[in-house]
């Protein structure tokens, strides 16, 4: 039957966008949808006169959407409580022709008080000229009544919804800013429960602003559609109509005023709620100091030892935004791990978790504490930055701020994030760095972050890897290194890197070469994969290449050991196994290239040394096909040509 309708009286088709949003759904979030639509067709036309439906052909068509607020009890329903208020719309249709003043309004609108306020408008009780429908000039007339009726639906009781938010907002935090607070005496305990009404109330104050910003616009293109209409000389009632167009446009610019004064309302209300959000943190994070000092005190009763602890620790027992500070140097110091070249690299992924999640005091997580230890002293509410610029992704930001953090410069991560600087660009060059902290007269700041960086930006082993780090120098997070063989041009090393520095390619390819450190001990597992590393001194070139071109060419063989890649690096010249020997500046360094193998954990005659020999006919089978394979990859290391089809000499 709608179909039908819309169908009959030509409605144009963008009023279905706004009967659309009417119906079941999980979620409301009709406020946040707002348009206006016209249609003008004044011109002289044969095409779509229909003289015995009363259709001229000449008309304009007007669909638009306005929101209002009321309360659960008027839309017919129980109401669940003192004042409940809700934000309800009304899409509106409107056509009217010219010639024979035939006019059309189609509402949608949960609840009947429109249409009875229309049936009061144009019944006895309203205003003749309203009512008076005998001329087009007469139907125009009467149709700014409706007009002005849906105008006022659409302003009218905005501000007893505001002191509605305000009294729920006043109800919640009236303690928290004027209550007593201090030693001996007894404030509010605030909870989680506190700050989740306090966003709740947030969200309603913003969606309420963004309503009453999507009435305004309409009503102000309402405004200038008519102002338009009455200036286009196709239209027929443009001169005698001028006078009343022009007192509906003065009524209309009183109801965006309205609309305007009521948005400045509720953007002051939303900075209200935010600074009383950032007080229920402020006494969230000082009831967990209290707490603490709560229990040093139970702790001096109990025995003098104890009476002796309680009071040192109280004596010296931090502020909260200094503790937060220091737990997070100990879960960095926890997570941090020193390379076979002395320098050190931290487990990202491991320590990135614990950031990202909750801390054991309040119902936030570890970041957040860490992101108001380190604007502590910011005068404005809130943050300057938002928090999901820290989540995983491309964007994330949350190394820099860690490495800004470390140097006791957290509260400078909006400097980064204002340039654009991510973590994927990770390391920056030190000009960069000082670009950015250049008005912050951070010149020692930025040698700070450059020398921190370096172990936030561990390079990554991946399969078939081609990659020279001679230039950048980044960390090479090798665990440990272990002499395997020693010829005359190069060392062979047994090596192993924790699981977060290998690629997936790689991992998949090197998946026998996977162990747990921590096997047989109480503690997590500690997952790193082994592989054997060939590495050439600088002044073997040539013997790098050759044999790199040659692992190349045979790693589709066979039978041998697996090329997974090669690498250059910087290292100290006497560079050891032991960790606790740091390269510094004033050591000799040279470059060395690596060649990345799979590793073998024993050769032949190891073999034939710790497993029996076959017995079984299958055995024996597939025994000698595996040494086959061996016999294969020995001819194929003496008999093999490049990639010109030539034979490789090397």
């Amino acid at each position: 039957m709608f179909t039908r309708i819309l169908s009959y009286h030509q409605v144009m088709p963008s009023y279905l966008d706004f009967v659309a949003v009417f119906g079941v759904h999980d979620h409301i979030r009709e406020p946040r949808f707002s348009g206006f639509r016209d249609q003008t067709l004044l011109a002289q036309s044969t095409k779509l006169r229909v003289d015995c439906l009363g259709r001229s052909g000449r008309q304009f068509q007007l669909c638009w959407n306005v929101k209002s607020p009321s309360k659960w009890s008027e839309e017919g329903t129980l109401q669940p409580g003192p004042d409940k208020w809700s934000i309800r719309q009304g899409a509106f249709h409107h056509q009217f022709d010219v010639e024979h003043g035939t006019t059309l309004w189609i509402i949608t609108k949960p609840g009947l008080d429109i249409k009875d306020r229309i049936q009061d408008v144009t019944g006895k009780s309203g205003n003749e000229e309203d009512r008076k429908f005998t001329t087009p000039q007469e139907c125009f007339k009467s149709t700014f009544a409706i007009h002005l009726l849906i105008g006022h639906w659409a302003t009218e009781k905005w501000r007893q919804y505001f002191q509605w938010l305000e009294d729920k907002i006043e109800d919640e935090t009236f303690l928290l800013v004027y209550g007593a607070r201090g030693p001996g005496k007894d404030g509010q305990i605030y909870s989680s429960s506190n700050l989740q009404k306090a966003q709740e109330i947030d969200e309603q104050t913003s969606e309420a602003t963004m309503a009453l910003q999507g009435n305004a616009d309409v009503l102000t293109s309402l405004r200038d559609f008519y102002q338009a209409l009455s200036q286009n000389d196709d239209f027929p009632l443009g001169r005698s109509c001028r006078s009343d167009v022009g007192a509906f446009l003065r009524q209309m610019e009183s109801f965006v005023y309205d609309s305007k004064m009521q948005i400045a309302r509720g953007k002051l209300l939303g900075k209200i709620v935010a600074a009383r959000k950032a007080i229920i943190l402020q006494h969230l994070a000082s009831q967990a100091t209290e707490k603490m000092e709560g229990l040093t005190v139970s702790m001096q009763r109990d025995s003098l030892t104890l009476r002796i602890i309680g009071t040192m620790t109280f004596l010296y027992l931090p502020g909260t935004f200094v503790s937060t500070l220091r737990e997070f140097e100990i879960e960095l110091n926890k997570y941090t791990r020193t390379a076979v070249c002395g320098r050190t690299f931290v487990l990202l992924e491991r320590f990135q978790r614990w950031l990202r999640s909750d801390a054991t005091r309040i119902n936030h997580t570890h970041l957040s504490l860490q992101l108001y230890a380190a604007y502590k002293d910011r005068v404005e509410p809130g943050l300057p930055i938002p928090e999901h610029i820290f989540e995983p992704g491309a964007g994330c930001c949350l190394l820099i701020f860690c490495i800004l953090q470390t140097i006791g410069c957290g509260r400078l991560i909006h400097a980064f994030v204002e340039e654009n600087k991510k973590d994927s660009q990770l390391p920056l060059s030190p000009e960069e760095v000082a670009s950015i902290l250049g008005p912050y007269n951070g010149s020692h700041m930025a040698s700070a972050f450059a020398e921190q960086q370096d172990r936030f930006c561990p390079a990554k082993f991946e399969l078939q890897m081609l990659s020279n780090w001679s230039s950048k120098n980044p960390v090479v997070p090798i665990y440990s290194k272990t002499p395997i063989n020693e010829g005359g041009t190069a060392h062979l090393w047994l090596i192993d890197v924790p699981e977060e520095f290998v690629g997936e390619g790689l991992r998949k390819e090197s998946a026998s070469s996977r162990f747990n450190a921590n096997a047989g001990k109480e503690a997590a597992p500690d997952w790193r994969y082994e592989f054997a590393l060939k590495t050439f001194t600088s002044d073997d070139h040539k013997v790098f290449d050759n044999e790199k071109k040659a692992f190349e060419i045979l790693k589709g063989h066979k039978g041998m050991v697996k090329y997974l890649g090669w690498f250059k690096s910087v290292e100290c010249k006497h560079a050891t196994n032991d960790r606790s020997m740091v390269m510094t500046s004033s050591q000799e360094h040279r470059i060395t290239c690596n060649i990345l193998l799979e590793f073998a954990d024993m050769d032949l005659s190891v073999y034939f040394q710790n497993r029996l020999p076959p017995a079984l006919s299958k055995e024996f089978e597939e025994f000698w096909k595996a040494l086959f394979a061996i016999a294969d990859a020995v001819k194929d290391i003496h008999n093999f040509k490049d990639n010109r089809d030539k034979e490789f000499n090397g």
